[in-house]
């Protein structure tokens, strides 16, 4: 599968130095998993499908997971799974990016960069400089 891909996805692959994507929200299609997985050289990515009734515990694990990079929330309007997303990245120290209605890796890496570029890239170099890739 070769794509060509903006030079905004290679920084961003690189910030998240394979790292895990965490993605809430919507159906979790494979093909879709495996677009993201590869253009962001993640070495994961976990879809949780979101349910206003469904367990923030199940949320909670898997953005806690050591190895998550980033949390893409990618649903518009339930107001009680975007608060627990957004508490579960707050407590995990996890880099958070809403992007609902987005389609395209290309557009996908702008909201990425847009939203936490800088802080992406900050803890990336900080990685480096301890000489570990730690998250």
């Amino acid at each position: 599968m070769k794509e060509n891909y903006s030079e905004t996805v290679s920084k961003l692959a690189k910030w998240l130095d394979g790292g895990a994507i965490v993605v809430v929200g919507g159906r979790g299609r494979s093909w879709i998993k495996d677009r993201i997985q590869f253009a962001f050289g993640a070495s994961r990515v976990d879809w949780v499908e979101s349910h206003p009734k469904k367990a923030p515990e199940t949320l909670d694990a898997v953005i806690a997971r050591p190895d998550v990079a980033v949390v893409l929330l990618v649903i518009r309007s339930n107001i009680v799974v975007v608060r627990n997303v957004r508490k579960a990245c707050a407590l995990q120290d996890k880099v958070l990016v809403r992007a609902p209605g987005v389609t395209g890796i290309d557009r996908l890496a702008a909201e990425i960069m847009e939203q936490v570029g800088e802080q992406l890239k900050e803890r990336y170099e900080q990685r480096v400089t301890k000489g570990n890739t730690d998250r």
